[in-house]
């Protein structure tokens, strides 16, 4: 999974070090996640990072300044 993302990213014309780290943050988020979900036995930890990541508001607080780079 953090290979799609760091490979999607250097298509978006970030570089190979910054596509590696936002893809490992990605991918550290989702699993954390998906182990609250399990402890919790609810699916809401995940639809909050979704609802996150699709208004953009999570990817804009990480990574802004490798995003203002590209």
């Amino acid at each position: 999974m953090q290979g799609i993302y760091a490979n999607k990213l250097v298509l978006d014309r970030f570089s190979k070090r910054e596509a590696e780290e936002i893809a490992l943050m990605m991918t550290a988020a989702i699993e954390g996640e998906m182990m609250l979900c399990l402890t919790q036995k609810a699916s809401q930890p995940l639809k909050i990072i979704t609802h996150e990541w699709d208004s953009k508001k999570h990817f804009h607080q990480c990574c802004i300044p490798c995003y203002q780079r590209r």
